[in-house]
């Protein structure tokens, strides 16, 4: 009796240890999966404005991680990002799809008015060449004569923008079309 009881506890252990060996890869792989789940934003349309209030009503909020952008018709709209530390902040602007009409846009940065929470600002962003108010981006690298190298539309865009912990940034969306953009954000 006694040999096989330890038989059948050899048998029950290297059932537990192959089913822990072959469900590891499973559970790594439903991991990573969760990690790189992208979150789709459509955004209302709104134009363009220098109260905290407008910009509020239809601003989407993201954080800090990787979002698909779709542009309403008009590709007008508004995203809203709320800085968790005070630091310097990283969007990556790219994967400008074009649905129809023009192949570029412009973002632009706007944040609460120094003593006038209810005024918005536009903020210089540190970007590729210097600083500018605008980032464009466009379905191909382009060049301009008529704009310095900062604002050269290009496939991929970064802009670097110093926030305060808790401070709002809205950022604006200016195309011609219901485009599709990836925007990235990260601690920089």
């Amino acid at each position: 009796m006694g040999k096989i009881m330890r038989h059948m506890f050899r048998i029950l252990l290297v059932a537990v240890l192959l089913t822990g060996i072959l469900a590891a890869p499973v559970f790594a792989e439903e991991a990573a999966t969760e990690e790189t789940t992208v979150k789709t934003i459509t955004l209302k349309k709104q134009k363009f404005t220098p109260k905290t209030s407008t910009a509020k009503k239809k601003a989407k909020e993201i954080t800090i991680g990787e979002s698909i952008v779709k542009m309403p018709a008009k590709g007008m709209g508004y995203l809203k990002f709320k800085a968790e530390k005070k630091g310097t902040y990283k969007f990556t602007f790219s994967d400008l799809v074009k649905k129809k009409g023009d192949q570029k846009g412009y973002i632009s940065f706007q944040t609460a008015k120094s003593g006038k929470k209810s005024e918005l600002v536009r903020n210089k962003v540190k970007t590729m060449g210097g600083s500018s108010y605008a980032v464009w981006i466009a379905t191909k690298d382009l060049k301009s004569n008529s704009h310095p190298k900062i604002e050269w539309p290009r496939k991929s865009r970064t802009a670097k923008l110093k926030l305060k912990k808790g401070q709002e940034v809205y950022v604006f969306f200016s195309f011609e079309a219901k485009d599709t953009v990836t925007v990235k954000v990260a601690k920089a």
